[in-house]
């Protein structure tokens, strides 16, 4: 190898080359795996940050449903009721009432109404896997309970949120443990003072359960913690550091002792996810505030001091253990570049020096090009034109179950099914008559036959090379097993869809002969207690007393009304069953063409009507939602000094949101989440009549359009609905 030149002047012209190459390589290397960790810890932190979110929105959706339960029940009428005249028969409508809510709900451990003495007046308790009653005698006086207290100092439309905590019986901690969020209302009679309180125990392990199986993605990943405002934990890192804070003269456990300088950054924090290095370890830390929590016209104002921490942590070392195979593979790869690099130095100063240059250089091609053949994912198959197999990778070892010596000299046929063994002569043949490219596959069916005999499907692509041994074919092979098999999974999905889209036909020609037979079938008898009715009326008015006058009356009233019943829930079916065919349409001049009937009751009402967008939409689905939205803009503005009704539209992010605003009775956004759900009301019908569908057939107008409807209101000062499509 040294020839003329010597071992040291190789040595040193490879130095020179190798230096410079190596750095570049290493740079490279070590730029591509920071890169690397980089991702990771990125891919790491979106990981916990996902699952912090997931568990807030379910502890919010959680107290949000309780809060509108308690809410709720705070504002009954039979509520009401026994406040003004506190009788055996009002605490016993109120019994029936609480334990068909809780039974209902069944997620309450005690469902309370407790007067302003702080004395139980109804409670209801799960029992057995149901719920009972507590009678008279049992009723306990909670009057120096901190929650009642607390809770009695409220004012009008505020809510109280207990601490997390275990319950107490007795002066002890009942067992087996009930983790407990108690949340309540304080009621006022009609003079403004405190009448008492009505009270939630709820069953806080169902929320525990919904965020203990929160786990990251990624190896080494924890589950989700949970820790109240002093750090002790309600879900932690060991079940025997949990609630150690109800337990005085016991251990103590808490996130600050376990982690002090991550408890540092984290405390009194809130709103937001706060991601941090803290004690070596990874933290992702989020403070929810549920103290109290307002209820007024100005929107929910919250304690910004945080009443519980959500904690998503990673150790240093699992978080090592996330790069650990990259950084094991760098370093090979960095190894295997200076070997590498230090040989091809080596051989690039003996080319430069030595007189064979051209050979090495013809010798390193082939060495790559084998290189490559042997790196292919797929098998491939160098043969002569006589089909005789020159050339294996270790791809083709592995797919046909031969050792590349046993196929060096065979045929290509050994690798065909006995039964094509003619076909591919045949088409060996004419391939090697007129030798052109062929891309994989090629619109041919094939199949590969392995040692054992087994066949499976594969496709080929041809390349013919000429060489100074003669002409080569280089046959690329890859098993279509997966792709077939695909194939036929696609196949049977069409089928089944087919099979559905005939099933769902069939389905709503069902649904229409229904509604036919419930539009007349229900109609006759009304029809027929009306008609009689009014004879009975007309006929024998003179002779009948006026209470028999009024329940005639009622009753007419009543069928009418379950005729118009009857059209909107038709209406409701119709709009679920039509197909939507779309088109330009010009909802100003629909808005204009609806009020303008809507004014031939006499009414006189300020009505403005913009000059809006065109909407690509169906005309009759539109025009429905559109007429109940106008409607009942028109009734709700019945009792209002000086109506006045609005449609048009504003832009929200780049798109057209159209609305309907009215300055009538307006609603409690309170109640909303009930607004579009069919027979809901959120008035009194002897107020404003109605039967409840309108919406729901609104809402579903803006599902088969792919779009939405929402409402913004308070009472009496009217309301607005936006849609968009």
């Amino acid at each position: 190898m040294t020839g003329q030149f010597g071992t040291g002047a190789v040595i040193r012209r490879a130095v020179v080359i190798f230096v410079p190459l190596a750095l570049i390589a290493w740079s490279v290397l070590y730029y591509l795996y920071a890169q690397q960790v980089t991702s990771s810890r990125k891919i790491i932190a979106n990981d916990q940050a996902t699952s912090v979110e997931i568990a807030r929105q379910r502890v919010a959706a959680t107290i949000n449903t309780i809060k509108s339960d308690v809410a709720y029940l705070g504002h009954q009428e039979v509520l009401r009721q026994w406040q003004a005249a506190q009788t055996p028969a009002t605490v016993q409508a109120l019994e029936r009432e609480y334990l068909s809510f809780a039974e209902n709900r069944r997620l309450y451990d005690q469902v309370r109404l407790i007067d302003a003495r702080g004395r139980e007046v109804v409670r209801v308790d799960a029992a057995g896997g149901g719920y009972k009653l507590v009678p008279p005698d049992r009723l306990q006086d909670k009057s120096d309970r901190y929650y009642v207290t607390d809770t009695l100092k409220l004012s009008p439309q505020e809510v109280y949120v207990s601490p997390f905590d275990l319950n107490i019986e007795g002066q002890k901690v009942e067992t087996p443990y009930k983790p407990m969020i108690r949340v309540a209302v304080p009621i006022f009679d009609e003079n403004g003072a405190t009448g008492g309180l009505v009270i939630l125990n709820y069953l806080g392990q169902r929320l525990l359960d919904r965020i203990r199986p929160l786990k990251g993605k990624l190896a080494g990943g924890n589950d989700v913690w949970l820790a109240n405002d002093q750090g002790y934990w309600l879900i932690g890192p060991h079940p025997e550091q949990e609630w150690s804070f109800m337990f005085p003269g016991q251990p103590q456990y808490t996130f600050g002792q376990n982690y002090p300088a991550a408890w540092q950054q984290a405390r009194g924090k809130s709103g937001q996810a706060h991601q941090f290095w803290a004690d070596g370890d990874f933290f992702t830390v989020m403070g929810i505030s549920l103290s109290l929590l307002r209820m007024d016209e100005t929107g929910p104002a919250i304690d910004a001091k945080p009443t519980w921490y959500l904690i998503s942590h990673m150790s240093n070392s699992a978080m090592m253990a996330q790069t650990a195979e990259s950084r094991k593979n760098h370093i090979l790869a960095a190894i295997a570049f200076t070997l590498l690099l230090a040989g091809g130095a080596l051989g690039i100063a003996y080319y430069q020096m030595q007189r064979r240059q051209a050979e090495k250089q013809l010798w390193s091609r082939e060495t790559q090009f084998r290189h490559l053949v042997e790196a292919a994912p797929d098998a491939i198959v160098v043969t002569d034109k006589s089909g005789k197999i020159t050339l294996v990778n270790a791809r083709a070892e592995t797919m046909f179950g031969y050792d590349r010596q046993e196929l060096i000299g065979q045929t290509v046929d050994i690798l065909v099914p006995p039964r094509y063994h003619a076909a591919h002569q045949r088409h060996r043949d004419h391939y090697v008559a007129a030798p052109v490219p062929r891309a994989m596959g090629a619109d041919l069916e094939l199949y590969g036959q392995r040692r054992d005999g087994s066949e499976f499907p594969v496709a080929v692509s041809l390349s013919p090379a000429e060489t100074d041994q003669g002409m080569m074919v280089f046959c690329d092979i890859r098993d279509v097993t997966k792709e077939r098999r695909a194939e036929q999974e696609i196949a049977d999905l069409n089928a089944n869809l087919t099979r559905d889209n005939t099933e769902l036909a069939a389905l709503n020609k069902e649904l229409e002969t229904f509604s036919y037979s419930v539009s007349h079938d229900l109609r006759a008898p009304l029809r027929a207690i009306d008609g009689f009715s009014q004879a009975l009326e007309e006929d024998y008015g003179d002779v009948l007393e006026d209470r028999a006058k009024q329940y005639l009356s009622r009753v007419r009233q009543a069928t009418q009304r379950m005729d118009l019943l009857i059209d909107d829930m038709l209406e409701l079916s119709r709009v679920a069953r039509a197909d939507v065919v779309k088109r330009n349409v010009d909802l100003s001049e629909m808005a204009t063409d609806i009020l303008k009937q809507l004014a031939e009751d006499g009414r006189q009402v300020d009505v403005r009507v913009q000059a809006v967008r065109p909407a690509n939409a169906d005309p009759r689905l539109i025009r429905i939602a559109l007429e109940n939205l106008l409607n009942n803009a028109w009734k709700f503005t019945r009792k209002t000094d000086a109506p006045r009704i609005e449609f048009g539209q504003i832009e929200e992010d780049g798109q057209v949101v159209y609305f309907v605003r009215d300055n009538g009775a307006g609603f409690d956004m309170a109640y909303a989440q009930r607004l579009f759900g069919a027979f809901q009301r959120l008035h009194d019908a002897k107020d404003y009549p109605g039967t409840g569908i309108g919406l729901a057939t609104v809402q579903r107008v803006m599902a088969k359009h792919g779009g939405r409807i929402w409402a913004e209101a308070a009472p009496d000062r009217g309301a607005t609905f936006y849609f968009m499509l």
